[in-house]
């Protein structure tokens, strides 16, 4: 009897270690809403100087189902006011879903705090507020 109860006290100890473990790898391959340079993510913001993240490990070519995770119900599609690329090759974040309109190349480690001010790189557009999807160029 001893040891069918030490080996199930073994067995619940190893299941409830397993479960912290589970739940910190998913937010790593997932959008969390918190911007880590250590995850190789690109991420976009609502705000201007990085607030209001959404963060992506791979190319998104529609934003329009996409939200900010801290703030649900604020949808990324043109909604984009600041960019930080950690991923480890260039991004191209489009003015359109479906890669198209004007375009803007996002280099590893750079980016925008404010796009106010900024302007894709073929057509000239404003793109603060105007991203509606990303693609991961490597």
């Amino acid at each position: 009897m001893n040891r069918i109860m030490s080996r199930l006290g073994i067995l619940a100890a190893a299941a409830v270690c397993s479960v912290p473990l589970l739940a910190g790898v998913a937010p790593a391959a997932s959008n969390d809403g918190v911007c880590e340079s250590t995850n190789s993510e690109f991420c976009v913001f609502r705000q201007a100087n990085f607030d209001w993240a959404a963060d992506f490990k791979a190319s998104d070519t529609h934003y329009e189902n996409n939200y900010y995770p801290l703030h649900p119900s604020y949808s990324v599609d043109n909604s984009v006011s600041s960019i930080a690329n950690y991923y480890p090759c260039p991004v191209v974040v489009y003015e359109n879903p479906a890669q198209s309109g004007d375009t803007l190349v996002i280099d590893t480690g750079y980016g925008y705090s404010n796009l106010t001010n900024v302007t894709g790189d073929q057509y000239g557009v404003n793109m603060n507020n105007e991203i509606g999807g990303h693609s991961i160029a490597c």
